[in-house]
């Protein structure tokens, strides 16, 4: 009996211990392997070629178009990241500049107007999670 309640014990732990390395571990956002633009278009063409019933010409002149959007997208990107940074070092700057014209006193009052005002915009934007709006109107 002992030996039964032990086999099925065993098979157990075998059963859930192989389901457990069946799962998939979601990739975080920057261990993603980046594709080139080349690739992306492929995999686009190729989802629209079997979605779209695209023939042999077709496929060809949408990759193609695929291809060119793809690259002009990665520059836009590239571009809009310089601008967060230039945008940050202008707010970082901007910060400086007004906390050498205020006292102690203001600064600190103005800290915590900035800490409330942020308080309201990330209950706002819960607010519009929860409901499934994606942004905050």
């Amino acid at each position: 009996m002992k030996k039964v309640v032990a086999l099925v014990a065993l098979v157990g732990c075998m059963v859930v211990g192989n389901s457990s390395f069946g799962q998939d571990v979601p990739v975080e956002r920057n261990e993603r392997v980046q594709k080139s633009p080349i690739e992306k278009a492929e995999k686009l063409t190729e989802r629209m070629t079997e979605d779209l019933k695209l023939s042999e010409e077709q496929a060809q002149e949408i990759k193609k178009i695929n291809v060119y959007h793809i690259q002009e997208m990665e520059d836009i990107k590239r571009k809009m990241k310089a601008l967060k940074a230039e945008a940050k070092v202008k707010r970082d700057e901007h910060k400086e500049k007004i906390d050498q014209v205020l006292t102690d006193e203001q600064k600190k009052l103005h800290a915590e107007k900035l800490a409330e005002r942020k308080a309201k915009r990330d209950e706002r934007k819960q607010k519009c999670e929860k409901k499934g709006d994606p942004r905050p109107e």
